[in-house]
């Protein structure tokens, strides 16, 4: 059989050919896969519309005469050109692959503007050894919300939607925007990463609706620390912070920093498996085993809800290491805690 494919329906010129002369025929049917003798190239890529004409040997004399050729000729379908699936412009995709192979053309300035803006202001030179995600972060074009580390002691005036990481050995104070400079909805942050504290002062007007802050409680309860005892259970809060563990026979002993530091709790007795709350405070405990009898205990960490702040320069909001508040501005010279952390105080 002979194979030829032609850019037009009639007449038109010859494009690719081949000749196979083992193609089984059955009943009239036969199946030949096109291309395995004479590749097709870029045929696809060229041309849009191509047919595909149809020719066999009835004679067996080694050549096609007219009347052994099928008509009229099939335009080939859109599979054909799935062949350049993975071409482009007649080249495979390895061809670019190779950086080398690219090597002409300009990149339009405008369509690449932000490279030119943090090129200029040296957010792509990392030779101070700061990459570009951390700077991008530190600054309010790139990052709508901007942290800022405070190392000394000196008084600050707070900015709409920025936080404050507190890393001073004695209190700093943080005062709140004043108006009109915040708008409902921007938020503060302030964080304290060292044992001095911080302070969040108002201005004129202002206050903080603190009354919905529940700060947990842990002090004024039993001490002693862990050593090698009979452990026989132990939980964990969702968090990993607070955990829980009892001794078979002994105490309960509890930890609010990750098990660096336990505390004992209520009293000597068979204890025989605790369980802990996702937040870590609600507990409940159980004495027994296999060989004993007793009962259930339950504990739950006592709480204190702060107030709101005084109204104007007197109010104000409080913490230290480990504390950490997120207010949001609702207008009216009005924040509110959107979240916080540890134990804070309110005046």
């Amino acid at each position: 059989m002979r194979f030829r494919i032609f850019d037009a329906l009639t007449a038109g010129t010859q494009r690719w050919e081949e000749i196979d002369a083992a193609v089984p025929v059955a009943g009239g049917l036969f199946s030949a896969t096109l291309g395995d003798g004479t590749p097709f190239g870029s045929l696809f890529a060229a041309y849009p519309n191509l047919w595909l004409e149809v020719a066999i040997d009835f004679d067996k004399n080694g050549s096609f005469a007219a009347s052994e050729v099928y008509g009229p000729r099939q335009k080939m379908a859109g599979a054909a050109w799935a062949i350049e699936a993975d071409r482009l412009d007649g080249q495979h995709g390895a061809f670019y692959q190779n950086a080398s192979n690219i090597n002409a053309g300009t990149l339009n300035n405008a369509r690449f503007s932000a490279y030119s803006d943090l090129n200029a202001e040296g957010y792509l030179d990392n030779s101070a050894g700061t990459d570009l995600l951390t700077r991008a972060q530190g600054d309010g074009r790139y990052n709508s919300f901007k942290w800022v580390t405070v190392t000394t002691t000196a008084p600050v005036q707070a900015s709409p939607n920025r936080g404050y990481m507190v890393n001073s050995p004695a209190l700093v104070t943080i005062t709140l925007p004043a108006s009109p400079s915040p708008t409902p909805g921007d938020t503060i942050r302030v964080s304290g990463a060292s044992a001095g504290g911080w302070k969040i002062a108002q201005n004129t007007g202002q206050r903080i609706l603190a009354r919905n802050l529940e700060i947990p409680n842990y002090s004024g309860t039993w001490t002693a620390r862990e050593s090698s005892r009979y452990w026989h259970s132990v939980a964990s809060s969702a968090d990993g912070t607070k955990l829980v563990a009892c001794v078979y026979p002994g105490q309960i002993y509890t930890s609010s920093d990750s098990g660096v530091t336990w505390t004992a709790r209520e009293s000597n007795r068979l204890w025989w498996s605790v369980a802990l709350s996702a937040d870590g405070t609600k507990l409940v405990a159980c004495v027994g085993g296999s060989l004993s009898t007793g009962q259930i205990y339950t504990y739950a960490t006592n709480s204190y809800t702060l107030g709101d702040t005084t109204p104007g320069t007197a109010g104000y909001l409080t913490g230290t290491q480990g504390d950490a508040v997120e207010l949001q501005y609702i207008g009216a010279n009005t924040f509110v805690p959107l979240s916080h952390e540890g134990s804070l105080g309110a005046n």
